[in-house]
This record gives structure tokens, sequence and C-alpha cells, in this order.
């Protein structure tokens, strides 16, 4: 939905609505459903990724390597889409002055669906591999054995305790 209504702000600006001020209302109703769109696609990766690493955990026994890669994937395009998002706003603010508007403004449009899309993505990913890792992990047996001190009236020593 949330590329839908980015397509339409660049639709609706580039097609002119009859003059500059006409498209405002439409833009900004697009916007305002974009950003919805955007909240709700961050808000259901990250408890969907979760749910699906703790499955996977359980029906698969993956791995720790698996999850390793989730979580370096997932960090990355979290990186590299929120990076995308800042840089199409601080580039549309700086530029704006020395480009074609239509060309900034398509290319910001562009520039923050792509970012959050890459950002949510990103967002499931790292949640996945997070719970696919402490999955994982609270699967591990148990088991160890330490040597501890042993002090004691009239005596001392060493005693070997194991959990299994």
């Amino acid at each position: 939905m949330a590329w839908g209504a980015a397509g339409g702000i660049i639709a609706a600006h580039r097609t002119g609505c009859g003059g500059p001020h006409g498209c405002v209302g439409a833009i900004l109703s697009l916007a305002a459903l974009r950003g919805v769109a955007n909240a709700a696609s961050i808000s259901l990766a990250i408890p969907a990724g979760q749910r699906a690493g703790q499955y996977a955990a359980t029906w698969h026994a993956p791995p720790s390597k698996r999850a390793r890669t989730f979580i370096g994937v997932g960090a990355a395009a979290l990186g590299v889409g929120a990076a995308g998002w800042i840089t199409s706003w601080t580039l549309r603010y700086t530029l704006l002055p020395r480009c074609d508007r239509t060309s900034c403004f398509v290319g910001q449009a562009a520039g923050l669906q792509s970012g959050f899309a890459l950002a949510a993505t990103g967002a499931g990913l790292l949640s996945y591999g997070i719970a696919l890792r402490n999955a994982t992990r609270a699967d591990a047996p148990a088991s160890s054995v330490r040597v501890l001190p042993s002090l004691g009236s009239g005596q001392s020593g060493l005693a070997v305790a194991g959990r299994f």
C-alpha cells in the first residue's frame, strides 16, 4: 500500500493537477496514507520476524551460523535503509535550489519509500535472526563441570560439581 501511495504522489506531481497548488490536497493525503502504511509495515515486521524465528528454531533445528547470517543481513539492510531515508531528506533540501523541482520531488519520494521499505525488511530479518539465535541457545544442553574450592571445619580441598 505504501508503494502505491508513493507512486500516486509521484503521478500526481508529474501531471500537475491544473497548476502548482492543485495537487497539494492529494499529495498530502497520499503522504499520510504512505506514512500509516510504512508504520504498519515496520510495526508488523518485527513481531512477525520474531514469531517466525521461534517457529523455525522449534521445527527445523537451525545451526547458529544461519542465525548470524540473518542478523548480519538484517542489520545491514536496516542501516542502509535508514541511511537512504535520511539521505533523501537531506538531498531534497540541499539540492532543491539547484535542480528541476519535479526531478527533486520524484527522487525524494522514491528515495523515501525505498529507504523505508529496506529498513522495514531489515528490521524483520534482524528480529528473525535474534529470535532464532535465542531459541537455539535456549535449546542447547546445559551441561557443565566445575571445580570449586571446599572449606569446612578441619578440612579443605576441591569439590567437583556438575550439571547434566
